[in-house]
């Protein structure tokens, strides 16, 4: 019975170290958090903008659908939040890195090297102009990089 427990143990410890290896620079979802308030795009905003509190500044931008909906957008200092309206509800549908006061959970910052993005998010991206896209089902990370520093960071949802 020992001798059984035991490989079952073994055979648990490799598989985990296997999952760890296997995932070594790359983010599995594309996530952006405030303290403790995680901020995913193509969910739901309510709890979100409720848990972050009142908003520095607050804006409504119509979405240009002939239909009168308007996206809100809300400024958190060093971040925004805009969302996108559909029937009764918003939902995220950009964060924006506004500068260097915040950062991505992986750490990534206005002023980050390439390398720096790079190390943290690993190689899986599409370069297109300045940015290095990294893709997620229906999210996507932009991080645009000049001279060789961060100059913007923003999530994305694709709603279409």
């Amino acid at each position: 019975m020992k001798r059984l427990l035991l490989l079952i143990l073994a055979l648990l410890v490799a598989g985990i170290m296997l999952v760890s290896c296997d995932n070594k620079g790359k983010v599995e979802k594309y996530v952006f958090k405030s303290g403790s308030v995680e901020i995913v795009p193509g969910e739901d905003s309510s709890a979100v903008i409720s848990a972050l509190g009142e908003a520095n500044s607050y804006d409504e931008e119509d979405i240009g659908c002939g239909n009168n909906e308007m996206a809100k957008v809300y400024n958190y200092g060093g971040f925004q939040i805009k969302t996108y309206p559909d029937n009764s509800k918003d939902f995220i549908d950009t964060v924006t890195i506004r500068d260097d006061t915040v950062s991505t959970p992986e750490g990534i910052t206005i002023g980050s090297s390439r390398d720096d993005v790079i190390a943290a998010y690993g190689e899986d991206y599409e370069e297109k102009g300045d940015g290095l896209i990294y893709k997620n089902g229906k999210t996507t990370l932009n991080i645009v990089v000049r001279d060789g520093a961060v100059t913007s960071i923003y999530y994305d949802y694709d709603f279409e």
